[in-house]
């Protein structure tokens, strides 16, 4: 008998729970348990632990290698105390092949195509293109006409500039003396390390 008391009484606590639900809700601030599982309401906040988020793996600034960022600033210092050097273009000085310096002569090239050489005052003898000549001078320089002499034969000819490959071979040493220019500017102000003194020798 009293078992069956005490079940009524838990199932009227129950029935009394559900019934004001609303209202007891409402006394613990945590809004109505429909609206929550309805995605309403305010939920319940979560018990702050005083952990701050992790921040492991992140790269950070001052992570850069050291030895890099010495290398960049130094590069970077190089090249505003020596600019690169406002050397003349070729092309500038040649004026488009029409008026090459004869300081440019005499110079070693290859022959790009055959060329008759006179040889004596009738005979004449072609050489074949890849041979190697040497352009003495500009023989008409309007025209691109250069005066070769084959070294071994002792025979000239005359024929067009790109008959040969004196363009390329000027090129190639101008941008040579180009780069040797610009390199050679970092030195100019370093210091010169003097001689060590020889200690003179003393008789025993």
């Amino acid at each position: 008998m009293k078992a069956f008391i005490t079940i009524l009484i838990i199932a009227a606590l129950a029935g009394a729970g559900w019934y004001f639900r609303e209202d007891i809700s409402k006394a613990l601030g945590i809004g109505s348990p429909k609206k929550i599982a309805e995605g309403g309401g305010t939920p319940p906040e979560t018990p702050d632990t005083g952990t701050a988020p992790s921040t492991e793996g992140t790269p950070k600034a001052e992570d850069k290698d050291p030895l890099q960022a010495k290398k960049d600033a130094l590069v970077a210092e190089i090249k505003a105390k020596y600019p690169k050097p406002n050397i003349r273009p070729l092309e500038a000085i040649v004026q488009d092949w029409k008026a090459i310096p004869p300081k440019a002569f005499p110079r070693m090239v290859k022959l790009t195509a055959d060329v008759q050489f006179k040889r004596g005052e009738t005979g004449s003898v072609t050489i074949p293109s890849g041979s190697e000549v040497k352009a003495v001078r500009m023989q008409d320089p309007a025209s691109e006409m250069v005066l070769i002499n084959h070294p071994s034969l002792q025979i000239t000819a005359v024929t067009e500039l790109d008959n040969t490959t004196f363009k390329q071979e000027l090129t190639a040493f101008y941008e040579g003396l180009e780069e040797a220019q610009t390199q050679r500017r970092p030195h100019q102000d370093a210091p010169r390390i003097p001689h060590a003194r020889r200690r003179p020798r003393t008789r025993e």
